[in-house]
């Protein structure tokens, strides 16, 4: 990443104070015996991009942390360090003297700072307990729109783990020399990471048992790696650093250990060290760097709000404005991160962003990619039409941000065809088919012995081999396969995938297994087709049109399938025909009720073809002959 200069608060560059010095004796023992004014903090000017730095002042090991608040404007490039840690408990229980006053601060920012001090010495850091007033709602907010520009400026990115780990033991030595046999083509832009390369005295993961990188392995499962805020606070870092009570660790000791486990386990041991936390970093850090891929959707905001399910975080706004650092999509002028919305508001408002930004409905094409845990608050009554984290909702893969694959609606959302009225969304669009049939199960859990006869499918809905290709060609294009998903291919891909039970001495193979055996590679060339097919079908079920068109649907709830009789839209800036259930309308409405069921891929809709002769105002022209467009309220 690009450094950014800066230069380091001075003494001279600020008025002095009386706290700048270390405290003498003598003072120590007037402070002991009388007590000390509580900090106030002073307003930062919202109208520039104002933070506070923390000085942290040189201390014995057990004496009390002291130090001082300057406020600085972004725009100067001041130098400082910023910490990344876990909060835990909120509650300000410790103490910090700050300008000779005292200031509450919850036991972890107690416990780092003591050990950043130990190890490091006076510096000056950014760290979100002390220099945002946390009393403070709206500065919060506003505070938080900077996080992209302090961690990007920040010199280096000091990690706190709450583990008593030794960095200095043999596994962490051994670690730093792990040969690598594949080298990743976005290493070199990981923070922190030296390369590859070659290294003068290398050694292997399978040269020690698994029990020896056990310590390793606990340090990548610490809950730190799983939190919301951590996923922007390691991405944007231009150099990183780990601290804990056991010392200091470079990051390309656990990213050598980790891509070691990824492509050079050897065995079923080894592969049991990969780290399940840090493993939720991909999405952000790993694919993030992939230079191949270049933009992607997991850095719009509203697709990184999605994948944050799968994270933690004590308040669930989080999920929306700890991503604000990662979005590509957000600009700090966009909106203000209000800590006064429910979850619920902050979801809609993320979708409203999305609107604004792209001008399109394509969050309606999302499905439920995990099974919801009911452990977890989820948001009552919340839409059908809204993709949400705790819904477990994920945007359908190859959905770029440019929307490329799919064009049932080629139109642009208008003012006028796209409003939000509290949870109502207010769109416009026509109706082009109903279901006559649907399937239950999903085909990539069906068994490829099934999926060979076709008997059940087949005799449910009344289709041929022909649309059967025809419909797998139309899903497999918008793969990363593209123009090479021909029928031929197709056909032969399926002879291949039906073999894989008898090679594999598996009867009960499923589409999705198939495709995880080539994943491991396990099995031979074959499979590759199978992983493409799963990829595609896994979360699919069948359904067939009154008009006899064969598709796939893709459920937004699980346990919502579609239904006989539930309706096939085409809407106005939506890629993807929408199967909506009408629902009883309210307070006489002219305008019908719908509930969004899921998205649906139909051959003879996916191109526009529903939309010729309309105008580019969405009005039928004399070459339409479509129903007429019309609007409809999503609840």
């Amino acid at each position: 990443m690009t450094r950014i200069s800066g230069q380091a608060l001075s003494p001279s560059r600020r008025p002095k104070r009386k706290s700048d010095s270390l405290p003498t004796r003598r003072s120590k023992r007037i402070e002991r015996s009388t007590s000390i004014e509580p900090y106030q903090y002073d307003s930062t000017d919202k109208q520039k991009r104002q933070i506070r730095l923390f000085e942290l002042f040189r201390g014995q090991k057990d004496e009390q942390l002291r130090g001082s608040l300057n406020t600085v404007d972004l725009h100067t490039s001041p130098g400082f360090d910023a910490v990344s840690y876990v909060w835990g408990d909120p509650t300000p229980c410790s103490t910090a003297i700050v300008d000779g006053k005292l200031l509450k601060i919850p036991e972890s920012a107690h416990k780092l700072l003591l050990g950043l001090r130990s190890q490091c010495g006076s510096m000056t850091l950014w760290i979100d307990a002390i220099c945002i007033n946390q009393q403070d709602v709206q500065e919060r907010g506003h505070q938080v729109r900077f996080m992209h520009a302090i961690y990007t400026t920040a010199r280096i990115v000091r990690v706190w783990l709450d583990t008593n780990v030794d960095f200095n033991s043999k596994p962490f030595q051994m670690a730093r020399r792990l040969k690598l046999k594949t080298s990743p083509l976005y290493w070199e832009h990981l923070p922190g990471v030296s390369g590859a390369g070659k290294l003068r005295r290398s050694v292997n993961l399978q040269s020690f048992a698994p029990e020896f990188w056990l310590p390793i392995y606990d340090v990548l499962n610490n809950p730190y790696f799983s939190r919301v805020w951590t996923q922007q606070e390691l991405y944007l870092a231009r150099d990183l650093q780990f601290h804990s009570p056991g010392g200091i660790l470079s990051p390309e000791c656990l990213m050598r250990f980790d891509f070691a486990t990824i492509a050079d386990g050897g065995g079923r041991d080894y592969v049991a060290l990969r780290s399940r936390n840090f493993r939720k970093l991909h999405p952000t850090i790993y694919h993030s760097f992939l230079v191949v891929l270049g933009p992607s959707e997991r850095s719009s905001l509203l697709n990184l709000s999605l994948r944050s399910a799968t994270l933690s975080t004590t308040n669930d706004i989080d999920r929306v404005f700890g991503m604000l650092g990662l979005a590509n999509d957000y600009d700090e002028n966009d909106f203000l991160p209000d800590y006064n919305l429910r979850p619920l508001e902050a979801y809609i408002m993320v979708i409203q962003h999305f609107v604004r930004k792209n001008r399109s409905l394509n969050f309606l094409c999302y499905y439920q990619a995990r099974k919801i845990n009911d452990n977890r608050n989820r948001e009552p009554s919340s839409p059908t039409w809204l993709p949400t984290p705790d819904k477990m909702s994920s945007l359908i893969s190859g959905l770029g941000d440019d929307w490329r694959f799919f064009t049932a609606s080629t139109a642009k959302v208008q003012h006028q065809t796209c409003e939000f009225k509290h949870d109502v969304l207010i769109v416009r669009g026509m109706k082009v088919d109903s279901i006559s049939m649907a399937a239950r199960s999903h085909i990539g859990h069906t068994p490829i012995s099934d999926l060979q006869q076709l008997e059940s499918h087949w005799a449910m809905l009344r289709c041929t081999h022909e649309k059967y290709i025809n419909l797998l060609v139309t899903m497999l294009a918008a793969s990363r396969l593209g123009p090479m998903a021909t029928e031929e291919y197709v056909t032969a891909a399926l002879t291949a995938i039906y073999t894989l039970p008898t090679h594999n001495k598996q009867p009960d193979l499923t589409l999705i297994h198939a495709g995880w055996l080539c994943y491991k590679g396990a099995i031979a060339t074959e499979a590759d087709c199978a992983e493409i097919l799963s990829e595609a079908l896994m979360f699919c079920t069948l359904l067939e049109t009154e008009m006899g068109q064969l598709g796939f649907s893709y459920r937004c709830y699980e346990e919502i399938p579609a239904e006989t009789g539930d309706e096939i839209w085409v809407l106005f800036g939506c890629h993807m025909p929408m199967i909506l259930r009408r629902q009883q309308d309210r307070d006489g409405s002219s305008e019908p009720y719908y509930s969004v069921i899921g998205t649906a891929v139909i051959p003879g809709l996916m191109k526009g073809e529903a939309c010729e002769g309309l105008l580019d105002d969405g009005t039928p022209g004399p070459d339409y002959h479509g129903s007429n467009p019309m609007k409809i309220n999503l609840i």
